[in-house]
């Protein structure tokens, strides 16, 4: 196994006025330091797209963990209460299974160490790892995810694994059966999903919210994230960036036309860090190549800042 790391000083801003910004409170850590240090969110790049090419989609998210830190790591954020860790991006292997295996023994370890994992893919199939690390590290929870998505993301594997297999991975894995789970879709999109993917979700009881359901309510589409969180007790969330309208995200592998708005998400990763019961969190399918601007890393650093200063508030109450 190989992981890249990055000295946090090669993110520094040229001629700053001070120290407020995130890379000035990050601290770049190898995996057996993790059970040493103070609890913290610990920021994981898994830097592979193979997942995306075999489904035939286009390129380029194998690079979005390092330029989503690139735009990170400028944003001022003083006075963070919570410690922050890079842990750098693995490295995939020749065969995505396997790439799979080691980024499921990473993540689990951020979570025996008692911390909390920021996945930053990455196609999503790479949700599947991060899911399923949870569920083992968590063997006595009731967990509950939510996929902010365009796509169900139930492809079978039958002719090898894809990015739009996550879900059908996690619900297939034999070693996961005696565990208790469920997934909630937020988002999907009807012109993007084959028929026979909505009758898998129904038979493994998946709950399916469209967005042209959504639009219907006149809640607020933060609002309904929020009741989410908080009704169904989601442990995990996962945002592939094409749930975002293609103007605001046009840097990913299956850009759509409609889509949540860049406030939408952006809210949603704040809601995600201050729900107490979210265990993990991941951003995925960002993809620089696509998007020549870099509005969408902007974006995304956006999200995890935003999700950063959530997690805070959860210390915040502890001290009051």
């Amino acid at each position: 196994m190989k992981i890249t790391t990055y000295p946090i000083s090669n993110f520094y801003p040229k001629n700053a006025l001070d120290k407020s910004q995130i890379c000035y409170q990050v601290t770049a850590v190898s995996v057996n330091e993790l059970t040493k240090l103070k609890h913290g969110i610990v920021i994981f790049g898994l830097a592979d797209d193979s997942g995306i090419k075999n489904v035939g989609g286009r390129t380029g998210a194998a690079l979005g963990p390092i330029k989503i830190r690139e735009k990170l790591y400028r944003f001022a954020h003083p006075n963070c209460p919570v410690k922050i860790y890079d842990l750098g991006d693995l490295t995939p292997e020749q065969k995505i299974e396997d790439t799979h295996t080691l980024a499921s023994e990473v993540i689990s370890k951020i979570h025996q160490a008692g911390h909390f994992p920021l996945i930053l893919g990455g196609g999503h199939d790479l949700a599947y790892p991060e899911a399923r690390s949870l569920i083992l590290s968590k063997p006595k929870q009731k967990l509950k995810i939510l996929n902010i998505d365009a796509h169900l993301d139930l492809r079978p594997t039958f002719d090898g694994i894809t990015s739009g297999s996550p879900w059908y991975l996690l619900f297939e894995d034999n070693n996961l059966k005696k565990y208790t789970f469920q997934l909630v879709e937020f988002g999907i999109q009807t012109h993007c999903n084959a028929q026979s993917l909505y009758d898998y979700a129904k038979a493994k009881k998946i709950s399916v919210i469209k967005l042209e359901d959504i639009y219907k309510k006149k809640t607020p589409t933060t609002k309904q994230v929020q009741e989410i969180l908080k009704k169904e007790k989601i442990s995990m969330v996962s945002i592939d960036i094409d749930s975002v309208a293609l103007q605001y995200a046009p840097g990913c592998s299956a850009a759509q036309t409609l889509g949540f708005t860049a406030e939408d998400v952006i809210q949603f990763s704040y809601s995600s860090g201050a729900s107490h019961h979210v265990q993990s969190f991941g951003i995925y399918e960002t993809s620089p190549p696509l998007d020549l601007s870099g509005s969408t890393p902007q974006l995304v650093a956006h999200c995890i800042n935003q999700f950063i200063y959530g997690y805070s508030t959860r210390f915040r109450k502890r001290a009051k």
